[in-house]
């Protein structure tokens, strides 16, 4: 989902506004209600209700609304800090681990703040080339290609700055490979 995105961004955020007002109250802070009578006329709600633990699905909140979205959630991002790492869900609605699955920044390790790694990458090798391609990570900058010489040895540089998903290299030797069984 791109940033802006339709599916949980409805109805002018109502759902981030609930996520909001119940994290606000939760926190102990005062929020606006109105005591009300249920359509049966039969249960008088004269407060809110009973301030309670978190459960967890705040993380994925947050990650949607303030990572992806790029919107403000202060009520919901207090929650999430205090806490971080949420756990499992023991006999509620939701699994839970919601650290583990939502905590990451769009496009961005949070921990190092530098772009998460591509995936499935691919190489494909001539005999006068190898051409890597990947599925790009979100919002990367540029990439920075790398190769040992030998199967255990250090990584080097070969090249820097490559903008799209796709670097050949030109520079490669061809060998023998001998296996002994």
């Amino acid at each position: 989902m791109e940033p802006g995105s339709r599916s949980l961004c409805l109805r002018d955020n109502r759902l981030l506004k609930g996520f909001e007002y119940t994290a606000r109250y939760n926190l102990g802070e005062e929020v606006p209600f109105t005591p009300d009578i249920d359509r049966t006329g039969k249960y008088v709600h004269q407060r809110i209700s009973v301030r309670g633990p978190f459960r967890p699905i705040y993380e994925e909140i947050f990650n949607h609304y303030a990572n992806r979205a790029g919107l403000t959630a202060p009520y919901v991002q207090r929650v999430v800090e205090q806490i971080r790492p949420e756990e499992a869900a023991s006999g509620a609605d939701h699994p839970g681990f919601g650290t583990i699955l939502f905590a990451r920044a769009a496009g961005k390790d949070p921990w190092t703040g530098v772009p998460a790694t591509p995936g499935g990458l691919v190489a494909k090798g001539t005999p006068s080339a190898i051409t890597l391609s990947w599925i790009p990570s979100r919002n990367p900058a540029q990439y920075k290609i790398k190769r040992a010489d030998a199967m255990l040895g250090r990584y080097t540089t070969i090249a820097s700055g490559v903008t799209g998903s796709t670097y050949t290299d030109t520079r490669v030797k061809a060998v023998t490979l001998i296996a002994m069984w």
